[in-house]
């Protein structure tokens, strides 16, 4: 299970970016909405928080690959390859929440 699980991240982020991707290039095109707004008005610790979001979330996107992908190679220190839950079942439901998550996002009402 822990093979699929790992394609399953993979799809999962692959999913999500290109939802993301797609909603942001649509609201731009069909309403001239720019979404991507980091620190804009901001000053102080919101502004670093704001500008740090991105290397974070870049830095776990490699590390999801990685540990998906069953590489060796680690970004984070050992202390952090820790499972908290072990239980397939939990796992198994944690898939089934984000197939939930993306179909009822695909599937809102417009």
């Amino acid at each position: 299970m822990d093979r699929f699980l790992g394609y399953f991240q993979l799809a999962a982020l692959a999913s999500f970016l290109a939802l993301v991707v797609g909603r942001a290039v649509f609201l731009r095109r069909a309403y001239g909405i720019n979404v991507v707004t980091l620190a804009t008005g901001k000053k102080g610790l919101p502004r670093v928080v704001e500008l740090e979001f991105v290397p974070v979330l870049l830095l776990w996107m490699v590390e999801l690959v990685l540990y998906s992908l069953g590489a060796r190679v680690r970004l984070f220190p050992p202390p952090f390859h820790v499972a908290l839950v072990k239980a397939e079942p939990l796992r198994a439901a944690g898939a089934a929440l984000v197939v939930i998550g993306v179909l009822a996002w695909l599937g809102r009402e417009r």
